[in-house]
């Protein structure tokens, strides 16, 4: 079924690229009002570790029937079994981490399923593993932008690296599933990330927020009393290193410098998603 879907979008782009966007406006951007529909479901039926507890084994489950499709279509290939389920432990170990550290409740799990899906229908456009996973970064990035600054700029203190970060790992899920069907159409090579138009748009993206820094158009910190604070990526400033927003709830609010090099350093990990396997190892 998936192998039909890439097929199908991969002969017609004119039908793919109104799909992603569509998917990106009406299903990725909203994902603040899905948690908020969620929670309004459970409001006054269970307490606060009950309803994490439930989204947890939910997602628990989810990963199990998850893993099946992977088994399935790597059955015979012990090389592209051992690609994919090694990043499969590695990105689960991410994800581990994201809950542990980042989360601070367990419906922005919903991040994960989301951007699996951006990556799904956004991969025949691109053809290429790591690409892929950077353009979803790029849109990640942009999904965050457009809260922080124009939805709800008056109760968020910080840009939201923590679901930049986690938008990038929920791209991967969707990936590996694209790899296990390996789709005729995919491409490979060794440096795609310098090569591609994703890495050249994040290039012009960085070069942009560097120079409004330096024109004191954006800031990377300002005191919240401060007007120009609405353009800044941090108004409130983190006292030590976990942020307690309820007497058992704490997490990380990962910085802007430490957010760039924490994306730049699972992009290139990443990259190997497209790594060529030899017929002969199969």
């Amino acid at each position: 079924m998936l192998q039909n879907l890439l097929t199908f979008l991969h002969k017609n782009p004119r039908w793919n690229v109104p799909i992603c966007i569509a998917f990106y406006l009406l299903v990725v951007l909203p994902h603040e009002q899905v948690g908020k529909v969620v929670a309004w479901v459970f409001d006054g039926h269970m307490t606060r570790d009950d309803y994490n507890l439930t989204i947890l084994a939910a997602s628990l489950l989810g990963l199990l029937l998850y893993v099946f499709p992977l088994v399935k279509n790597t059955k015979g290939n012990p090389a592209l079994r051992q690609l994919i389920f090694g990043y499969l432990a590695a990105t689960v170990f991410f994800s581990f981490l994201c809950f542990k550290l980042l989360i601070v409740i367990n419906i922005e799990v919903v991040h994960f399923v989301q951007y699996a899906s951006m990556a799904i229908l956004l991969f025949p456009l691109v053809k290429r593993y790591g690409e892929t996973v950077l353009w979803c970064t790029l849109l990640g990035a942009a999904d965050e932008a457009w809260q922080y600054f124009y939805l709800s700029p008056d109760r968020t203190n910080y840009y939201d690296f923590n679901d930049v970060i986690i938008n990038l790992i929920g791209s991967v899920y969707g990936l590996l599933l694209v790899r296990a069907v390996q789709p005729l159409f995919a491409k490979s090579f060794r440096w795609e990330f310098w090569r591609s138009p994703a890495f050249r748009a994040l290039a012009l993206l960085l070069l942009f927020a560097f120079a409004a820094i330096q024109m004191d158009w954006l800031y990377v910190n300002a005191p919240a009393d401060d007007p120009r604070a609405l353009w800044s990526l941090i108004k409130v400033p983190q006292v030590g290193f976990w942020t307690i927003v309820h007497p058992e709830v704490t997490f990380h609010v990962v910085q802007p410098l430490e957010g760039l090099v924490l994306v730049g350093l699972l992009l290139l990990f990443y990259a190997g998603l497209g790594k060529r396997i030899n017929v002969s190892q199969r």
